[in-house]
């Protein structure tokens, strides 16, 4: 409802997400798409910081107790993963 009352705010957000591109084009954008596309995103972000914290390279307190509780959250679907294919 928020962006529906607000699409100006939304088309700035369009813009500045993708320069270059009119609002028409933008219009026609797949949600759903760029939603699983944006949540890949965050995913790969928080797990090169894992990565970089695990290598000492990033302090522990850099992550927030959300991002904290999203990769044990990462670390048991892999756990679940793995022992269901046997490695």
């Amino acid at each position: 409802m928020y962006l529906h009352d607000n699409r100006e705010y939304l088309d700035w957000w369009l813009m500045q997400t993708f320069p270059g591109r009119t609002l028409e084009e933008l219009d026609r954008i797949d949600w759903l798409r760029l939603q699983r596309a944006l949540e890949v995103g965050r995913i790969v972000d928080l797990e090169a910081k894992n990565t970089l914290i695990t290598e000492g390279k990033l302090p522990t307190d850099s992550l927030t107790p959300r991002e904290w509780r999203q990769i044990q959250r990462h670390n048991a679907i892999f756990d679940e993963w793995e022992a269901a294919h046997g490695e």
